[in-house]
C-alpha cells in the first residue's frame, strides 16, 4: 500500500482551491481532483509501506514541534499525462526545513494549519490529521 504525508490548508484557502478545481471541471479542463475526493494539500513524502499506529504517534510529535506557516500559491499547472491539476506553493526556508526536518525523523494565500497521513487510493483514505500549534 502507499501513503503520503500531506500538508493542508486553513479552510478558507481550501475552499477556494476547491472552487477553482470545481471551475476546472466546468470548463473540462481537468477532473482528476474532485475523483480523487481528497483535500487540496502540499505533498511532503511518499512511502510504499509504513506502520500506521506508530506513524500517527511520530506525525502528533512531529506537529507538537511545528508551527502554522504562511502558504502562498505561485501558480496552477496540470500534469498532461494525467490532466492532474496542482497548485505551486511559493517555497520559502521554513518551509524546506519543516520538510527536511520530515524526512529526518495575494494571489491565493493562506496558511498550513494540518499534517496528515493519507493511503493512496482512489477515492484517497485520509487515515490521521493533526494540527499544527498556532
Amino acid at each position: 500500500m502507499q501513503y503520503a504525508v500531506e500538508l493542508y490548508f486553513d479552510k478558507e484557502t481550501e475552499k477556494k482551491l476547491m472552487h477553482l478545481s470545481q471551475r476546472l471541471a466546468d470548463e473540462k479542463l481537468s477532473t482528476k481532483f474532485l475523483e480523487w475526493k481528497t483535500r487540496p494539500h502540499l505533498t511532503l513524502a511518499c512511502f510504499n509501506d509504513v506502520d500506521e499506529n506508530k506513524f500517527q504517534n511520530q506525525l502528533k510529535e512531529f506537529a507538537s514541534k511545528h508551527k502554522v506557516m504562511p502558504a502562498y500559491i505561485a501558480s496552477v499547472g496540470m500534469f498532461n499525462d494525467t490532466r492532474t491539476i496542482f497548485a505551486s506553493p511559493v517555497m520559502n526556508k521554513k518551509m524546506f526545513q519543516f520538510q527536511a526536518e520530515l524526512h529526518e525523523f495575494k494571489k491565493t494565500s493562506g496558511e498550513f494549519v494540518e499534517i496528515g497521513l493519507v493511503k493512496i487510493t482512489s477515492p484517497v483514505n485520509e487515515i490521521y490529521t493533526i494540527e499544527l500549534c498556532r
